[in-house]
């Protein structure tokens, strides 16, 4: 029964093809321990530095959810160690404004046994204003360099997308080019939802497909 889908990501095995994605001021160790039949959890979105965390209080200000810490680094330790106990896949989604945080970051989810996941996907006014979340989107240079970087602490490394920003086709190519291991693709559509995305980068890469958006009962998961 353990080898019914025999998913391997690297180091990383998921028991099942089903995820708990992560949601921004919701999705902490303690929230992800109701949900320990998933094959994969991910946590977050955290933030890793001074600028991603102070981005966050404004959002807050605003009414949005956000986790917020003093001291990312440890935070985030503390929240993988939490998550240890699940009995889970593990990965964490993670903002930063430049790519030291995310190589610490990697180094924490790396030992734990966890998956990095780049959030390139946030489209909130204040993140994009520092280069992160969404704006990666349109600076596939950048993104590319951050893939390649962090790839070399051995983490295996997620990326999370918004669909139809840009080519969707193309920056999963970048994207699986750089050396990523996985793509989250959030598939979002101005009129809805734009499952046909998740066939287009399945057709075109070999890269591992996370599928999200607006998935809520067994037949939506289906045609995902």
């Amino acid at each position: 029964m353990n080898e019914l889908f025999d998913l391997k990501i690297g180091y990383a095995s998921p028991k099942n093809p089903v995820a708990l994605a992560s949601m921004a001021g919701i999705t902490d160790s303690r929230f992800a321990s109701g949900f320990k039949n998933a094959g994969l959890i991910i946590l977050g979105g955290y933030n890793l530095d001074k600028a991603t965390n102070e981005a966050a209080r404004k959002e807050i200000e605003r009414g949005r959810k956000e986790f917020v810490s003093d001291n990312p680094m440890e935070f985030l330790k503390t929240e993988l160690e939490a998550a240890g106990k699940i009995n889970t896949t593990i990965a964490v989604n993670a903002r930063a404004a430049s790519l030291e945080p995310f190589l610490q970051a990697a180094e924490i989810a790396r030992k734990s046994g966890a998956i990095l996941e780049i959030n390139a996907h946030c489209r909130q006014p204040e993140m994009l204003q520092l280069g992160a979340g969404e704006a990666l989107l349109k600076d596939v240079k950048r993104l590319s360099e951050y893939i390649h970087e962090i790839k070399k602490t051995g983490v295996e490394l997620s990326v999370k997308i918004r669909a139809n920003v840009v080519n969707d086709v193309e920056l999963a190519k970048t994207v699986e080019k750089a050396g990523a291991d996985i793509i989250h693709i959030d598939a979002m559509h101005p009129q809805g939802v734009d499952i046909g995305v998740i066939k287009r980068v399945r057709n075109s890469t070999g890269l591992f497909i996370i599928g999200n958006n607006s998935v809520v009962d067994f037949e939506s998961a289906k045609e995902f």
